[in-house]
């Protein structure tokens, strides 16, 4: 009972969050779903497991047409897996940026990445979540937002200083403003 209130009200929240912000953006695309955040990697990136095959597909599909179009290996299997039946992709939280603490270059990881990595891993491991995806950023992931019943992840990371609000590449195309005012 729990469980499925947990996902009507996610749902909801969903909708109104993201459905309303939908059609004004400049994006390269704009892909939404629900799945469960099933493995944190660090401060600004997770493994969701997506309930929808067809967004699933969608997402991998536009990381094959991008790996195509740049012609550098994107690792898109790597980033999209299917393991025990169960569909996963790699994600890159939008327009936030944490310290290292699983970087391949071991010399780039921080006290302060690994400090930020567990508080992302306490606060979302294993939460169910409704994320927007508008781009498929230069390593194959999908760039995109996420939000648990704890809130945005963005949000969370930034208010709790673990993070910035990264506008080198350009601004967040949907919640630019809620983000800035963060800061």
């Amino acid at each position: 009972m729990k469980a499925s209130k947990t996902m009507t009200t996610l749902g909801a929240l969903f909708i109104l969050c993201f459905a309303s912000i939908t059609s004004w953006a400049d994006t390269d695309f704009e892909v939404s779903g629900q799945g469960t955040v099933s493995y944190v990697v660090d401060g600004d990136t997770a493994f969701i497991k997506v309930d929808d095959r067809n967004t699933w597909l969608s997402l991998r599909n536009a990381a094959i047409s991008k790996q195509a179009e740049t012609g550098r290996n994107m690792n898109v299997d790597r980033n999209f897996k299917m393991r025990f039946g169960e569909l996963t992709m790699k994600v890159r939280i939008g327009h936030i940026n944490t310290a290292e603490s699983n970087h391949k270059d071991s010399s780039r990881n921080t006290k302060d990445g690994a400090i930020a990595s567990q508080f992302a891993k306490r606060m979302f491991s294993n939460d169910r979540a409704a994320y927007l995806c508008w781009e498929i950023g230069y390593y194959g992931r999908p760039i995109c937002s996420v939000q648990t019943h704890d809130g945005y992840w963005a949000d969370q990371m930034i208010e709790s200083g673990y993070a910035t609000y990264l506008t080198q590449y350009g601004v967040h195309p949907f919640r630019h403003s809620e983000l800035a005012n963060l800061q």
